[in-house]
């Protein structure tokens, strides 16, 4: 057969020199089929199937090629121990009982390329041999590109070059944006006169490294060749090293005692020589959100980003900066007008929630440029610690700052506001949460805004979520991208579909969230006494967690019980005690107070209840959530209806 095929054996063994082929046989050894691969195929090696230790070898090959006559049960078994423990691109199975359902199972479980019988035409055979010679120079390919893409992205910011026997066949993309081309083999037909790198890079010959200058514009490059190997291939390597025109690496952020030390030495410069200074804050409000949702290795890649981008609006050399706090950002500004300045920073703060962030991260900022020609050193860095906890008079802030808020993005009423975050995330498809309160009962589930119109807002919703909508005409939208949590009202649910038209969002005052543990909304009216120092008052409580309990009293109430201990007494449904009640008392402190229109005063006290009251407390929360979840089922089963 080796000798009828001797017409283009030549050929396909210079193709196959790239390729270890691995042939395996059945114990009898005849085969018209195993001369011609031997002879075909440079890198060949041979086994018998029942060679000892063969399944334990792990071999490693390109192409593995079994030829087992009639498989028996043993056959089988070794086979599948052969594949099982081999690294292969492309294999192939040659037998008589060819549709044997062993066989074709095995090629199934390991992604065997064929089967096919063992007497094959001198014709079939050469047709197969490309057919597999394809398959491998494509695999081969593959693996190619896939080494090529790794070593871009360690190189990702440099000048990435590719040639195969002269010839261009990959450049990265930022070699295709300087070069202002848009496939790789456009490269070779440019003018080299206008682009004197090109003709740099082609006439760089053999291993090494050279700094070169542009002789026109006098950019000056680090350029780094390949040896070109056995394929005719040579891969070349380029980046600027004129930090006027590129930077490889910007600068990182100073440790905060590095910046407290440069800080104070330009202040000391500022006072001998009166020039200007001024400090750039960044507070990421969101960014305990972003942690939490997000994972500490993405607030740290966000960080970077925030640092760079807001470093390209400076234009100029690059400020020293630090991160105060993990989520407050600081750059120093020096010699710079108070007027420039505040253009940069409102063309930044109006850029950064369209920046595409890792993760689709959306940050909520606020930025203040402080002018400290009116304040020490000292209180220089103590103001810092004020504006990023907020502790600062009106009156301060508007001597010494100016201010932009992403609360206030641009201007605009709340309404507006808070949709301009929802079409953010809209744009990005994020995911989003929206939540329902029923009785006090948190009820969620994560979904997508399908689209925004006319100010009115289409999300999916599922069943439940729409009947609770249907009930309660409102709902509570959370995500990591928002500042706060915002509180839409339902326009309208399709009882058909899987979706519903909300309107009007605004941001909450408090997260919907912020009390943690479940709390739920009791079903009788239960009075309350809280006392506190020289103040006592009677209202009934609105909802009850393991950690707090909400108020409402019918007048208003001193603030100065604000931040304070208080004592409450209080009695619960409870079937195992007379009367049927529990009577409970326990400290706790004073968190909010808020009064309403209708002259209604609310508070939140967060409790400490002790052995055993916190039991007989754990104790109706469970049966009431029970309860409510009964409702909320019977709710469900009866939608719509």
């Amino acid at each position: 057969m080796v000798q009828r095929m001797g017409e283009g054996m030549e050929e396909l063994r210079r193709y196959f020199e790239s390729f270890e082929v691995v042939y395996i046989q059945d114990q009898c050894g005849n085969s018209e089929i195993l001369p011609y691969f031997r002879s075909v195929c440079p890198k060949f090696r041979e086994y018998r199937l029942y060679e000892s230790d063969l399944s334990q070898l792990a071999l490693e090959a390109h192409l593995m090629i079994l030829e087992i006559p009639r498989p028996i049960e043993d056959d089988i078994v070794k086979i599948r121990e052969i594949l099982k423990n081999s690294n292969y691109w492309e294999c192939l199975i040659l037998s008589d009982d060819f549709k044997n359902y062993s066989l074709s199972r095995i090629a199934f479980s390991h992604s065997i390329v064929d089967i096919l019988p063992r007497k094959l035409e001198a014709s079939d055979l050469h047709n197969l041999t490309r057919f597999l010679l394809g398959k491998l120079i494509t695999r081969k390919k593959e693996r190619l590109a896939h080494e090529y893409h790794r070593r871009l992205i360690e190189q990702e910011d440099r000048f990435f070059l590719i040639r195969h026997k002269g010839r261009t066949v990959f450049a990265n993309r930022p070699l295709q944006r300087y070069t202002q081309v848009k496939q790789p083999s456009e490269i070779d037909s440019l003018n080299e006169r206008e682009i004197p790198l090109l003709a740099k890079l082609k006439e760089f010959q053999g291993a090494g490294r050279q700094v070169w200058q542009n002789p026109y514009n006098k950019e000056t490059f680090l350029i780094e060749m390949g040896v070109e190997d056995e394929n005719g291939e040579s891969m070349g390597v380029c980046w600027r090293v004129d930090s006027s025109f590129y930077r490889e690496k910007r600068q990182e952020p100073l440790t905060r005692i590095r910046f407290t030390e440069a800080f104070k030495d330009r202040l000391v410069v500022r006072n001998v020589n009166d020039e200007n200074l001024y400090l750039l804050c960044i507070k990421v409000e969101n960014g305990r959100k972003i942690l939490e949702d997000f994972g500490a290795l993405a607030l740290h890649e966000f960080s970077k980003e925030l640092v760079e981008y807001s470093t390209s609006f400076a234009q100029e050399e690059e400020p020293l900066c630090t991160f105060w706090n993990r989520d407050f950002l600081v750059f120093l500004l020096e010699n710079r007008q108070i007027i420039e300045i505040k253009k940069r920073v409102t063309r930044l703060f109006q850029a950064i929630p369209s920046y595409d962030f890792t993760q689709g991260i959306v940050p909520f900022v606020d930025l203040a440029v402080i002018d400290f020609r009116y304040l020490s050193p000292n209180d220089s860095l103590f103001f810092l610690d004020r504006f990023y906890e907020k502790n600062y008079t009106p009156q301060e802030g508007k001597r010494i700052m100016v201010r932009l808020s992403s609360a206030m993005h641009g201007e605009g009423d709340e309404n507006r506001q808070a949709m301009f975050y929802l079409e953010n995330i809209h744009s990005k498809e994020q995911t989003i949460r929206i939540l329902n309160l029923y009785k006090g009962l948190s009820v969620h589930a994560n979904t997508k805004i399908l689209k925004i119109k006319e100010g009115d807002i289409y999300v999916r919703a599922e069943k439940i979520q729409r009947c609770l909508m249907n009930i309660e005409k409102k709902i509570v939208i959370e995500s990591a991208n928002l500042p706060r949590d915002i509180r839409a009202e339902v326009k309208y649910v399709d009882k058909e579909r899987s979706f519903a038209i909300l309107c009007d969002p605004s941001f909450m005052e408090f997260s919907a969230n912020n009390r943690q543990y479940s709390r739920v909304q009791c079903d009788i009216r239960i009075p309350i006494t809280l006392s506190s120092g020289r103040y006592a008052y009677t209202g009934e409580i609105i909802d009850i967690s393991i950690q707090a309990i909400a108020i409402r009293y019918r007048s208003t109430i001193s603030r100065n019980i604000l931040q304070s201990e208080a004592r409450l007494h209080f009695s619960l449904p409870n079937i195992s005690f007379e009367n049927s009640l529990v009577k409970l008392a326990m400290n706790g402190k004073v968190v909010a107070i808020k009064s309403d229109e209708d002259g209604h005063t609310r508070v939140v006290v967060m409790i400490r209840p002790e052995s055993p009251h916190d039991g007989y407390l754990l104790e109706y929360i469970y049966a009431r959530q029970k309860e409510l979840m009964q409702e909320i089922k019977k709710i469900g089963n009866l939608a719509f209806r």
